[in-house]
């Protein structure tokens, strides 16, 4: 396969597609019949629980599809941005500070976003107010440390754990850039093979502090996010299709087995990256299809932020048998659609507050 360039429209399909895997893994998560998945932690019980559901109850297959995998859509968000960060800095030199503080614009913009949407979402639907603790976890999510204290990665809203592991990774941009851009395949194979080493030692041999989860941080995450450096690196070179055989290879040993577990995120970002770059070439040739992903991939960003604390009451509301769950999930996502072109909005507005004036 050769290695075509990586356009903005593609960066947007590969957006949608990633947030669509996300929303639905989110709220299929919280539907029984329940997988539960490997993405923090592994456990074997996740590949036989779907097994089992699909043999026991067949017509829940959409929803233990995503329940199990829908959260690798993150890998997808991490490997993207590898790419367009790459390309942003092979087009333009900049320096580390104005890359950093332009990075946590955006960041905090969506996070006050978050804030707002949070506050109005439980006081019409809890009927309360933030109370001392949520503004405490508040704190730690605008400090971006949240991944590194104790029980904080998923407090207040779980996807937002995210938000601590992207910044890790700009912070770590520039090095990687300058690894990959001067070494290229040895440099990417170098990169893998120390988040490898250090996610090993902390799988088998040090563990960290209780209630702080390794997979939640950019150490672990590093092979999805240098592959993204590293395809941008290398348009028109070719990629042999053995590489796609043993990514599948090695993600479904990883489900089976602790030993190939830190493996499976940049086994599946590969496997990935090759069907959706096909698959976006049958994306293009249906203009309505096309349309639809490219303004879910535009709120991508928006439907992130909003989507985690909606789920609920469409949960609680909706999950009698297998056609209204589903039912349900689209439902949701046309309620969090609708809300996230508000919050885009305010997050354009918020955004341009920090920008300064000539």
């Amino acid at each position: 396969m050769q290695i075509t360039p990586i356009t903005k429209q593609d960066t947007t399909l590969f957006k949608a597609i990633g947030i669509l895997l996300i929303v639905f893994h989110n709220y299929f998560r919280w539907v029984e019949p329940n997988t539960g998945e490997n993405e923090f932690g592994f456990s074997t019980s996740v590949i036989k629980n779907l097994f089992s559901g699909l043999i026991k109850t067949p017509l829940e297959t959409v929803n233990l599809l995503f329940d199990c995998f829908g959260h690798y859509g993150v890998q997808i968000f991490i490997f993207i941005s590898g790419v367009g960060l790459t390309i942003s800095l092979l087009n333009k030199k900049t320096s580390y500070g104005t890359f950093i503080l332009k990075r946590l614009k955006s960041i905090y913009a969506m996070l006050i976003v978050g804030l707002v949407f949070y506050f109005f979402a439980i006081i019409i639907m809890d009927y309360h107010l933030l109370d001392a603790g949520e503004w405490k976890q508040f704190l730690w999510k605008f400090l971006l440390i949240h991944t590194l204290i104790p029980g904080e990665a998923l407090s207040v809203n779980g996807p937002w754990w995210f938000f601590g592991l992207i910044f890790q990774l700009y912070l770590l941009l520039p090095l990687l850039f300058w690894i990959i851009k001067k070494y290229n395949l040895k440099g990417f194979i170098a990169v893998c093979l120390f988040s490898f080493a250090c996610t090993y030692s902390e799988v088998f041999l040090f563990h960290t502090p209780e209630g702080i989860d390794w997979m939640a941080n950019a150490i672990a995450h590093l092979p999805e996010f240098a592959f993204g450096i590293f395809i941008a690196m290398n348009v028109q070179k070719k990629i042999s299709p053995i590489c796609l055989v043993i990514a599948l290879v090695v993600f479904m040993l990883g489900n089976v087995s602790q030993v190939f577990f830190p493996l499976t995120f940049l086994a599946i970002t590969v496997f990935l990256y090759f069907v959706i770059s096909k698959l976006i070439i049958v994306i293009n040739k249906s203009k309505w299809i096309k349309e639809i992903l490219l303004n879910i991939g535009t709120l991508s960003m928006a439907i992130f932020i909003v989507h985690g604390f909606f789920r609920w009451r469409f949960i609680a509301i909706l999950a009698e048998n297998w056609y209204i769950k589903i039912i349900g999930a689209l439902l949701f996502f046309v309620a969090i659609y609708g809300l996230s072109i508000i919050a885009n909005i305010l997050y354009k507005r918020i955004y341009n507050l920090f920008k300064p004036t000539n």
